[in-house]
């Protein structure tokens, strides 16, 4: 289970001997569909209806980049896939999937927003530096970080930025980090905005 998601590093995973991959962000139903191959037949079964019910649609709301409130849905597509544009900044389900209980969210949100802005300086300082590989472990860093929260933006934005880092192309990071500072303040507004519905 990693935050690293290309097809190259689960071709790396997997020849080393792991017998399968999720990736982060973490979601019940590849959890479910994953271990159902290592199930009898009968668990299976459970495994995957408990799979298609966790697919339904909730009703809580996401925050989108353009700052109007959306219906997070159960879409499958994932994040390389879809249009940055129409990612919630804020993919509620994700928290709410490991645990409703309010009291956790909060506390999972306060970690997040205590510990944000110093992977977002690790980020700049290293691409200030111009030291690629400090660049990659930030932005992975951040990029985990995010993903635990549904911070959907975020990790798309880390995951390019890491990659920079990654093939040693820094200066196509530029733009990405000042994205990344944009929407880290609309994560911040949703955060708050989804508390005071709590």
């Amino acid at each position: 289970m990693t935050t690293h998601a290309t097809q190259s590093d689960k071709g790396q995973y997997l020849s080393v001997g792991m017998s399968n991959y999720i990736s982060k962000p973490i979601r019940k139903p590849d959890v479910a569909g994953s271990s159902s191959t290592y199930l009898n037949p009968a668990q299976a079964s459970t495994a995957k209806l408990s799979a298609c019910q966790q697919q339904q649609p909730l009703s809580p709301l996401g925050q989108s980049r353009s700052g109007a409130q959306v219906q997070v849905t159960a879409s499958k597509a994932s994040v390389e896939e879809k249009n940055i544009e129409e990612i919630p900044i804020l993919d509620i389900r994700v928290i709410e999937q490991i645990n409703s209980d309010k009291a956790f969210i909060k506390e999972v949100h306060q970690s997040f927003l205590s510990d944000a802005p110093t992977r977002l300086q690790g980020i700049k300082k290293a691409f200030s530096d111009g030291d690629a590989s400090s660049l990659e472990q930030a932005a992975h860093a951040f990029k985990s970080l995010s993903s635990c929260i549904g911070a959907m933006t975020l990790f798309h934005l880390c995951k390019q930025i890491e990659v920079a880092g990654k093939t040693g192309h820094i200066h196509s990071a530029a733009l990405l980090i000042q994205g990344l500072e944009a929407d880290y303040q609309k994560v911040q507004l949703a955060i708050s905005e989804y508390q005071q519905q709590l």
